[in-house]
C-alpha cells in the first residue's frame, strides 16, 4: 500500500507503507437520564474520522526499505512539503495507493494536518514521524450566501474558545498521566494544540513523543 498527498501542484508520496496506519471514528452520541425511563441514548452524528500514521523516512543508506515502486526522496523533503501543508493553513488530498476497500471512506478525501512530529534516534540517519490527520469537513460554502448567519457562527466559535481559555487556568508545572501527549496538554492549557513544540523546547525534549509517566514539565507562563 502505497499513500499520496496532494496539495495544490505539490504532491508527495510516502516512501514506506506506515507500520502503524490507524483509523479512529468516535461518535457524538450523548446519554441522558429521563425520569421513569432512565438512561437513554440520543444518537448524533458521529464525529469527524481521524487517521494516525507513524514510521520513517529512510535515509539514501536505506533505500532497500523503500515500498515497490517508490521514488526515493531526502527526508527533509518530505518534511518540507507537511510542514508548508500544515503552516497553510489548508486541508490536503489523501489518496491510498493499492489500497482495499476498507480505506474507501478516507480514499481520495481532503484531510487537515492536526499534528506533525519528526525526530531522530541517537546516530540513526533515518527520520521517524508521527503524523495525525482529520478528515475535512468545508462549511464555509454553506454560510457565505448569508453572511449574517456566517458572523453569528464566526460570533459562537470566538466566545466558546474565550470561554475555554478562561475556565482552564495554565499551571506552571504539569505532571504526565497515562495516555497524556504533548499536543493533548498544549491543547488543554494553551488552546492550540500545534503549541506542543513550545512545550518540548521549554523542557529541552529533542523527540516530542517520548514521554514518561510521572514526568513534571514545565508549562509556558
Amino acid at each position: 500500500m502505497r499513500i499520496k498527498f496532494w496539495q495544490g501542484d505539490n504532491s508527495i508520496t510516502l516512501p514506506m507503507t506506515p507500520p502503524r496506519f490507524e483509523i479512529t471514528k468516535e461518535g457524538s452520541n450523548m446519554r441522558q437520564d429521563v425520569i421513569e425511563l432512565g438512561e437513554i441514548n440520543i444518537l448524533r452524528k458521529p464525529r469527524l474520522a481521524e487517521i494516525t500514521l507513524e514510521g520513517i523516512f529512510p535515509a539514501s543508506g536505506n533505500k532497500h526499505l523503500l515500498t515497490e515502486g517508490a521514488e526515493y526522496k531526502e527526508p527533509s523533503e518530505y518534511i518540507v512539503f507537511l510542514e508548508a501543508v500544515y503552516a497553510s493553513c489548508k486541508p490536503m488530498r489523501i489518496e491510498i495507493l493499492d489500497g482495499d476497500e476498507a480505506y474507501n471512506t478516507i480514499n481520495e478525501k481532503h484531510v487537515s494536518i492536526e499534528s506533525f512530529s519528526y525526530y531522530r534516534e541517537g546516530g540513526d540517519e533515518d527520520v521517524g514521524y508521527a503524523l495525525r490527520l482529520c478528515k475535512y469537513q468545508d462549511f464555509t460554502g454553506r454560510y457565505e450566501a448569508n453572511p449574517e448567519i456566517h458572523t453569528t457562527f464566526a460570533q459562537m466559535l470566538l466566545a466558546k474558545n474565550k470561554t475555554a481559555a478562561k475556565t482552564v487556568p495554565v499551571p506552571k508545572t504539569y505532571t504526565i498521566k497515562p495516555g497524556d501527549t504533548l499536543w493533548a496538554i498544549a491543547k488543554r492549557y494553551l488552546g492550540d494544540g500545534s503549541q506542543y513544540m513550545t512545550i518540548a523546547k521549554l523542557n529541552n525534549m529533542p523527540n516530542p513523543t517520548k514521554i514518561k509517566v510521572g514526568q513534571v514539565i514545565k508549562l509556558p507562563g
